[in-house]
């Protein structure tokens, strides 16, 4: 029997674990997919399998985590995340660069998909005085287009580890009901042995439907078999529940 790989772990922050304000135990009606399965841990992504929106609830430079740093320019000012987007572009999730700001990165040494931005601290939108009045008429304009900025981040560099104890992540339909050891909303505990083999039966199958699509390239059946998330036939496959939960390194 073939060995499964080992996996590597990539994490953007420290490793300690941190307390879990947003965790609602399991059966409650409010907790959501990505809602931790503990009070205390961190959250990773399995390297190589990066799904960097993931990231976006935590991109303010004051959060615990650390993950992020303000983007300044050279007069120390932060930088207004003035992207536009293109709907049509699949790279960077669409977003364009202007000529000044791609600039500011090559001589900072940052690469695209490091930028993220969020508003800055304690610039809370004021409650809006009137829905009958005109935005450009609102004595509050000036303060509301303020709070509203954005500002861009910078992703410091991820953290890269090995990690062979138990640990918590979403694919239950890969593993027995005998081999999961906890549950927890839509997440379940095993050990990692478990769940290297259930990443690597998870990808099969979901290459095994994409060869049963017709929009599937037959030509690159045979060059791109066994993994679904690193092919380059057009269609891009999510990676939201590739995220792992640990809850002490």
């Amino acid at each position: 029997m073939k060995k499964t790989k080992d996996i590597l772990f990539i994490r953007y922050g420290g490793l300690s674990p941190l307390k879990q304000d947003h965790y609602l135990p399991h059966g409650h009606p409010e907790k959501t997919f990505h809602n931790p399965p503990k009070k205390r841990g961190l959250y990773a992504m399995i390297k190589g399998y990066e799904e960097l929106f993931l990231l976006g609830a935590t991109s303010n430079p004051n959060h615990i985590s650390g993950k992020t740093k303000w983007l300044k320019d050279d007069d120390g000012n932060f930088v207004i995340d003035d992207r536009t987007y293109d709907g049509d572009s699949k790279v960077n999730y669409g977003a364009q660069y202007t000529s000044e700001l791609k600039k500011l990165l090559k001589k900072r040494g940052i690469g695209e998909r490091q930028l993220q931005s969020t508003r800055q601290p304690h610039t809370k939108p004021p409650e809006c005085p009137t829905e009958d009045t005109e935005c450009k008429d609102c004595p509050i304009h000036k303060e509301c287009q303020d709070a509203h900025i954005h500002y861009l981040t910078v992703l410091k560099k991820p953290r890269i580890f090995e990690y062979k104890g138990e640990l918590w992540h979403h694919l239950s339909d890969e593993v027995d009901h005998w081999e999961v050891l906890e549950r927890c909303g839509d997440w379940i505990k095993t050990t990692y042995d478990v769940f290297v083999k259930a990443f690597s039966k998870h990808k099969h199958l979901i290459m095994k439907d994409a060869h049963s699509n017709d929009w599937y390239p037959k030509r690159e059946y045979n060059e791109r078999l066994h993994d679904p998330y690193k092919r380059t036939f057009g269609i891009t496959y999510n990676r939201d529940h590739l995220e792992v939960f640990i809850e002490k390194l």
